[in-house]
């Protein structure tokens, strides 16, 4: 019996330093985009979600296109956002406004609280050197 726990316990061990891993890099990444970001503006224009991630719970990232991108902070509550696996944004095409836009979470309105642009590049390249 001994050998058959010792069996299921390290694929367990490696499942739990897999997550503390993913943790830790999501983290980085987290911290990253945020120290990157620039200065709050009051909208985007011409507008076009092409890709996100969340950051945690405030704060998901938004792709106009490959080159352009946007930390968004929320409202909260904004219960679930770190996790979602899937958004929406409320918002007048083309322009996506603070405070009258929102990111859509499972079932909530979260409104945009602020809208702050980051160069992807720069968050990838500081990721890197800290990923060694």
């Amino acid at each position: 019996m001994k050998s058959i726990s010792t069996f299921f316990l390290i694929p367990a061990a490696l499942v739990l330093l897999a997550g503390c891993a993913g943790r830790e890099l999501r983290q980085a990444e987290a911290e990253a985009y945020l120290a990157h970001a620039g200065e709050p503006v009051e909208q985007v224009t011409a507008f076009r979600l092409t890709g996100w991630r969340p950051l945690d719970r405030e704060h998901v990232v938004l792709w106009r296109n490959a080159r352009d991108a946007y930390v968004i902070r929320v409202q909260q509550p904004c219960l679930h956002l770190e996790f979602a696996q899937r958004i929406g944004v409320e918002y007048q095409a083309p322009v996506l406004r603070r405070k009258l836009d929102a990111i859509l979470v499972e079932g909530q309105r979260c409104r945009i609280e602020s809208i702050r642009p980051v160069d992807d590049r720069v968050v990838r390249r500081a990721l890197r050197e800290v990923r060694g």
